[in-house]
């Protein structure tokens, strides 16, 4: 409980990080090689999008699988007019829809491209019923858990 609220007033933890932080705070001083790969559920807004930003600004190569395209590609234009380097790639995915992410597993397989991250920000973008939050959670979390037996070839980030 003690911890918690140290958190919550921003002061800094183990990791030298606490709620005040900020993003690119926490990247800062670590280099990045533009051969890395993250896969970022969730980036089409909140923190989701600001990792996307700030991963972009270090280099890596993004892949943004998102319900909403035309919310993806608003997010990748807006990090693209500040990393105008950035390699940023936006596909379509629902976790909810195993038929969707089977899907998107195959389109991002079909690049060629190494799995190096997988961020998932993806669990608060439904509404906030009890109900649809807890079906929301489980399909996220088992969506995941599908998406990274797909991708375990690449030797997936997940494996342990």
């Amino acid at each position: 409980m003690r911890e918690a609220f140290r958190y919550l007033i921003g002061i800094a933890g183990p990791s030298g990080f606490g709620s005040n932080s900020t993003a690119e705070e926490v990247v800062e001083g670590v280099a990045c090689a533009p051969t890395l790969t993250a896969i970022i559920t969730g980036a089409t807004s909140g923190i989701g999008a600001e990792t996307a930003r700030v991963l972009a600004k270090k280099g890596l190569r993004l892949v943004l699988p998102a319900r909403d395209l035309k919310r993806a590609t608003e997010v990748r234009e807006r990090i693209q007019r500040e990393s105008p380097h950035s390699e940023i790639i936006v596909l379509e995915m629902d976790l909810s829809s195993f038929t969707s992410i089977q899907r998107f597993c195959s389109q991002f397989l079909s690049l060629g491209l190494p799995l190096n991250t997988l961020i998932d920000d993806d669990h608060y973008g439904r509404e906030c019923t009890s109900a649809l939050y807890v079906e929301g959670l489980v399909l996220d979390v088992v969506g995941l858990l599908f998406m990274d037996s797909v991708l375990k070839p690449l030797g997936s980030p997940m494996q342990k």
